[in-house]
């Protein structure tokens, strides 16, 4: 005799926020069986996630068409006005909402012309 399915409709609020947020899959299995109780497996928390068409969001690229202007400019405000170290730059464009990296930031600000 088949196992009756289990509901998990209860948990959809926690799962779903937990997505939202980026949380890796076995640490919401965790979460779920420490806090709540319940015993759920990887392929069943990947099926339900598909199933309710969740994503987690993704930050904003910078490579965009239409950004790629505004990240230039960012850039060169960084270097010019601010005079920022490249590591502190980089935090600043993070915290703008650009996905940028050391190494990329560096790699840019010399394609721009912006050496020091």
């Amino acid at each position: 005799m088949p196992r009756s399915p289990t509901d998990y409709r209860p948990w959809r609020d926690f799962i779903t926020s937990q997505v939202a947020d980026g949380v890796t899959q076995p640490d919401i299995i965790r979460q779920l069986a420490t806090l709540h109780g319940v015993a759920i497996t990887p392929r069943t928390l990947r099926r339900k996630i598909a199933e309710w068409g969740l994503q987690k969001q993704r930050l904003p690229r910078y490579d965009r068409n239409n950004d790629i202007e505004a990240l230039h400019g960012r850039v060169a405000y960084t270097y010019h006005v601010l005079c920022l170290a490249d590591q502190k730059a980089v935090d600043l464009l993070r915290a703008d909402g650009f996905n940028i990296g050391l190494r990329r930031y560096r790699r840019l600000r010399k394609e721009l012309g912006l050496t020091k």
